[in-house]
């Protein structure tokens, strides 16, 4: 099923996989909110990144380097080591590329599922761009996502 939906999903034009996968970004983050009342009030503070006091340097951070970091680290690293395997499900390396990605978000408990649901769309994301073109393309494109994701926590959400 993954296979399919991957294949299907390259037909598309990038900028509406871009967009589709911020919005699904978006919706994790409204239903995290939801559930973060009952966090707190069973394991306590709900910790993120540290917050820098200049927005200049919270852009560079969060909206550039990071992205692309991540990006090489968690989908392009495991994805493209992995592809070397043959016959290895997509699904397994969108969930093995997730799993790097929601350890990379160390912060507490409900932070790395957190993680572990966007390093799924991420991945997603980047496996359709790789169809669509190369591992190049889907490095930018996938950073891309992450980093306009980032800039909207940042500056809309101050978070």
């Amino acid at each position: 099923m993954t296979k399919n939906f991957i294949e299907k999903s390259a037909k598309f034009h990038p900028a509406w996989i871009v967009c589709i996968s911020l919005i699904c970004m978006l919706i994790v983050f409204f239903l995290t909110q939801l559930i973060l009342p009952w966090y707190i009030a069973h394991f306590g503070d709900f910790e993120g990144p540290e917050k820098v006091d200049s927005l200049f340097l919270t852009i560079m951070i969060s909206v550039i380097i990071v992205p692309v970091i991540e990006t090489l680290l968690c989908q392009l690293l495991p994805i493209y080591l992995l592809s070397y395997l043959k016959n290895i499900p997509y699904w397994v390396l969108i969930f093995i590329s997730s799993l790097c990605f929601g350890l990379q978000h160390l912060y507490c408990v409900l932070y790395i599922l957190y993680g572990f649901i966007g390093g799924w769309i991420l991945a997603t994301a980047f496996l359709i761009f790789k169809k669509q073109k190369d591992y190049f393309f889907a490095v930018v494109l996938t950073a891309t996502i992450h980093g306009v994701f980032n800039l909207i926590m940042s500056v809309v959400f101050d978070l």
